[in-house]
């Protein structure tokens, strides 16, 4: 009886060394699967990251390139400001010959209206000078010429008294 039992708890010892091996076993496993979940959830993780940091990336890329192109078009609006600042000052400037050149010509034609205002005044002056002058010649001329009728009547008259004397001596 006694082995009887000794079998029965030899049997009982290696059912329960069975049964500890096979959790043991189980426990490997469920070990084993955990290890590979947990490896698979880090992997998993991993490519997340790196889907995420391909993102980031694209956006850093598309915002770099999106202030690229607000740069370039910063850079395109500045130059057509300065093109249109150019075009206003040369504008500007043109104007600013054309009016002078206005000015020039009323100046021009103020001074030939001066020009020929002062040529007719001295014309008139000369002609007024030369009805004066001839009008002195005429009149030294016939200051001359009474001068003249005086001295030849003076003259006639000596002669005649000279004359009246010869024969008065005849």
């Amino acid at each position: 009886m006694v082995i009887y039992y000794l079998g029965l708890l030899d049997q009982g010892i290696r059912r329960e060394e069975k049964r500890t091996a096979e959790e043991r076993r189980g426990e490997e496993r469920r070990g084993e699967e955990r290890r590979r979940e947990e490896k698979r959830r880090e992997e998993k993780r991993r490519e997340e990251k790196r889907k995420e940091e391909k993102r980031a990336e694209e956006s850093r890329g598309e915002q770099r390139r999106g202030r690229e192109e607000k740069r370039r078009e910063e850079k395109r609006r500045g130059e057509e400001r300065r093109g249109e600042e150019k075009r206003r000052e040369e504008k500007r400037r043109e104007e600013k010959r054309r009016e002078e050149k206005r000015r020039e010509e009323s100046r021009g034609e103020q001074r030939r209206a001066e020009e020929r205002k002062r040529g007719e005044e001295k014309r008139r002056e000369e002609k007024r000078r030369g009805v004066e002058r001839r009008g002195e010649e005429k009149r030294r001329e016939e200051k001359i010429r009474e001068e003249k009728r005086r001295e030849e009547k003076r003259n006639r008259t000596e002669q005649n008294r000279r004359e009246q004397k010869r024969r008065a001596e005849k």
